[in-house]
């Protein structure tokens, strides 16, 4: 897809450059972008409430399960099937194909390729989520890693070249 102002992009009104976090005026509509409003890389707390978004949607049956029926584990695993099942859809297919998770989508950021700002793929999103093992090492330091980087990306963003775009 292309921006209306004349750049590539991978979703309407990410066409004015390569780097979308560095931009003079972005978020502001002041005319950065030939008057469009324009992006930035999405904020620590505002990823970590969509991390959370969806962690709770795809853990829901896990959670039910527990409460509705802990002595049962046929039932028990029936959900956990349902639930990594919810999560590869939402976090790795719906996210690599579209940019948004379910967390995503309503908290208004976007996951997408670093040099191209066009959706990761299902195949990178998995591995990018298996990647956030390397955010925990050390001391979850990666995972706090978006609070002071220029391009707010997680050890793992920064292996799969994949930022998260606010707007």
């Amino acid at each position: 897809m292309t921006g209306g102002d004349g750049g590539s992009a991978g979703w309407p009104g990410w066409g004015c450059g390569a780097d979308p976090g560095r931009q003079a005026g972005w978020g502001r509509g002041d005319g950065a972008c030939g008057g469009r409003f324009a992006v930035g890389y999405a904020y620590w707390s505002v990823r970590v409430v969509s991390y959370l978004i969806d962690f709770l949607a795809c853990a829901a049956p896990n959670i039910i399960a527990g409460v509705v029926a802990p002595g049962s584990p046929r039932l028990q695993l029936g959900l956990a099937v349902l639930s990594l099942a919810l999560l590869g859809y939402n976090r790795w297919y719906l996210a690599g194909r579209t940019g948004q998770s379910w967390g995503r989508r309503l908290m208004g950021i976007h996951l997408f390729l670093l040099d191209t700002t066009t959706p990761v793929g299902p195949l990178r999103a998995f591995l990018r989520d298996l990647a956030h093992a390397l955010d925990s090492l050390p001391f979850f330091l990666g995972w706090f890693w978006p609070i002071w980087d220029r391009r707010r990306q997680t050890f793992a963003d920064k292996a799969a070249r994949t930022a998260v775009l606010a707007g």
